[in-house]
């Protein structure tokens, strides 16, 4: 009776960890979206902690926060942060957080078309955030691709029905269309 006791103690501990490194990450995602890269840091630092040095969460927000605080992309830090997705492409080659990386990467390089389509591999992996779909969108208005956009939009629609957020974003597209 003990061992079974153990053991579903075992199982909610580990459930417990599991939940707070997904708190921990999001935290993490939050700061990165708003530019304070020391409290990413921070975050980053506590997911390296917990998952340790085969982490993918830590190391997907090194990258992001050092591409974003890089001074250019000549930059130290730039390459710290290119380095981290070739480690990322290695260990999860497919994820989509890998290709988010990417994207953000691309896009600071200046390079639109590989962003894009990094944006796409991330979302037919399965990536379900409405901020890439408008990411995506918006990287597909600024090259002149309006009817790939347009379509990314009817299939936003279709997954996202009802979604007040997706109807700010018509709206928005709407008005910058004139």
């Amino acid at each position: 009776l003990q061992a079974l006791l153990d053991a579903g103690s075992a199982e909610k501990s580990e459930a417990a960890d599991a939940e707070s490194i997904e708190l921990i990450f999001a935290l993490a995602k939050r700061m990165l979206e708003n530019n304070q890269f020391s409290g990413a840091k921070r975050w980053e630092e506590e997911l390296a902690r917990r998952e340790g040095p085969e982490g993918t969460l830590w190391r997907y927000c090194r990258g992001r926060r050092l591409a974003a605080a890089a001074k250019g992309t000549n930059d130290a830090e730039f390459a710290e942060a290119e380095r981290a997705l070739a480690e990322l492409k290695k260990i999860r080659p497919s994820w989509s957080r890998g290709f988010l990386l990417e994207a953000a990467i691309q896009e600071r390089r200046g390079r639109l078309e590989d962003a894009a389509d990094a944006y796409r591999n991330a979302i037919q992996s399965g990536c379900r955030e409405l901020a890439v779909d408008e990411k995506l969108l918006a990287l597909l208005y600024r090259l002149g691709r309006y009817a790939e956009a347009e379509r990314r939009l009817a299939e936003m629609q279709d997954r996202a029905a009802g979604c007040t957020a997706l109807t700010a974003q018509e709206i928005s597209l709407a008005a910058g269309q004139g």
